[in-house]
């Protein structure tokens, strides 16, 4: 469970670091909307290395990703009630960044069961996203 919270604990730096750092490009200097919401993709992309680095077993970076999504979904509900996220973050319809964090974190589940621990290739899940 060490690692689980460790990779975590990580992950969340990473990802709070990278969108500052967006939002903060942003706010200096003038990107268009669709590169910004691509350098958003980047971001979240990039992190799979670290899922890929930081754990050492893949159920436990399954778990973390499904973890993660479930602990999110609810904080991004919450949020979209404060804030309005079509703008910060660019959404094209209400709603869309909780359900593609929902079904990117899935996604990163879902690869690190097949590709990592059914085919025992930890490389083949970066490989399917590149």
């Amino acid at each position: 469970m060490i690692e689980l919270f460790q990779g975590l604990g990580i992950l969340i730096v990473y990802y709070i670091l990278c969108a500052s750092c967006a939002l903060l490009l942003r706010r200096f200097v003038r990107i268009p909307r669709e590169v910004f919401r691509k350098l958003l993709h980047f971001i979240l992309l990039g992190s799979l290395i670290l899922w890929t680095y930081v754990f050492r077993t893949w159920w436990i970076a399954s778990l973390a990703a499904l973890t993660f999504a479930a602990a999110l979904y609810p904080l991004l509900s919450l949020a979209e009630k404060i804030f309005t996220f079509s703008d910060l973050f660019i959404e094209r319809k209400a709603g869309e960044i909780k359900h593609s964090f929902i079904t990117v974190f899935g996604m990163f589940a879902a690869l690190n069961g097949i590709c990592w621990g059914l085919l025992g290739k930890k490389w083949l899940v970066l490989a399917c996203i590149c």
